[in-house]
């Protein structure tokens, strides 16, 4: 088992809010990132020390319809916060957020709560919600046992 006794450290800042930390780099392929409240709240990388770029929030140019998108704290959607250096450019891209309403809930799978109670579809096979095998009175039997024909 090999025990490291030294841990590599670098200084880290942020062009825009002017934050220096001092961390472990870490592993190839990963960054160091923070709270930007130059950048509206967005969460931006941090740059280690010594290199020049610029660090700056895009907002979203097409019609949300609906969706969910990281919002800064001035209440625009921003889709991403672009790095960019002087031989590449480096992108953290907020995807639009999925959701999910209790309603939509109950009309694909015809339960009532999350839970899955399967009220909704007993009522509207018009069967009773407590016994689950009775028809409600006034309503004829549909024929919802397998097998039984």
């Amino acid at each position: 088992m090999a025990v490291p006794l030294l841990t590599a450290m670098a200084d880290w800042y942020c062009p825009n809010c002017g934050i220096t930390v001092s961390a472990p780099v870490p592993p190839p392929g990963q960054a160091k990132f923070h709270v930007c409240g130059s950048l509206h709240g967005l969460t931006a990388p941090l740059i280690r020390a010594g290199v020049r770029c610029k660090v700056e929030a895009e907002e979203r140019q097409d019609y949300l319809a609906g969706e969910i998108q990281a919002a800064g704290d001035d209440g625009k959607p921003y889709m991403a916060v672009r790095t960019t250096y002087s031989d590449h450019d480096d992108l953290a891209v907020n995807a639009g957020l999925a959701q999910a309403r209790l309603g939509d809930l109950r009309e694909r799978t015809g339960r009532d709560s999350a839970r899955g109670s399967p009220r909704g579809a007993c009522r509207r096979a018009g069967l009773s919600p407590r016994a689950g095998t009775r028809p409600r009175a006034g309503t004829r039997w549909r024929g919802l046992t397998r097998g039984m024909d």
